[in-house]
């Protein structure tokens, strides 16, 4: 295969990888709506898609180093080549479509990496907002002072730790 059909099927792959990372990026923005608005059965959608794109996007990147490989090789370039040592060595149009495509994907790498971080501040809020709540509800439950007995009945007003308990509140 000639150099120009080996860049023109890196370019279609990095094209692939594009589009996969908008459409994984897409579903995380959804996803993360689904999760603030408080709609399960969305975030329950979007996390199966978002787990199928994330496998479409792993399979990608093995075609795009494989693609990437057999340009190198019918370059002659050496295998630690750099992206623009191979770019030098194409013809210019086909350079320039695969600058292009490089350019698209690292884009769309850019805004998913954000979209992760938002996705991690908003977990983590999530988390910090309810180990809160919980701790608050402990709180209020060990002010009255209930247990349960052995056969699991509520026993009010006896000292702390003189019964069991059947919730243990740790989270």
């Amino acid at each position: 295969m000639h150099s120009s059909e080996r860049g023109n099927q890196l370019i279609r792959v990095l094209e692939e990888v594009a589009e996969s990372i908008g459409a994984l990026r897409s579903t995380m923005v959804k996803n993360r709506m689904a999760l603030v608005a408080v709609r399960g059965s969305e975030l329950e959608q979007g996390l199966a898609v978002a787990q199928r794109e994330a496998e479409r996007l792993a399979g990608l990147e093995e075609r795009r180093r494989d693609a990437q490989e057999q340009l190198r090789a019918a370059l002659g370039a050496p295998g630690d080549a750099p992206w623009a040592g191979i770019l030098a060595r194409v013809p210019a149009e086909v350079a320039r479509r695969l600058r292009a495509a490089h350019d698209a994907v690292r884009g769309q790498a850019r805004a998913l990496r954000v979209e992760v971080a938002v996705g991690r501040k908003l977990l983590g809020f999530s988390r910090d907002s309810l180990e809160a709540m919980f701790r608050a509800l402990l709180q209020a439950s060990e002010g009255a002072a209930k247990g349960y007995d052995r056969n699991a009945r509520v026993v009010a007003g006896t000292p702390a730790g003189t019964t069991g308990r059947l919730v243990r509140g740790t989270v």
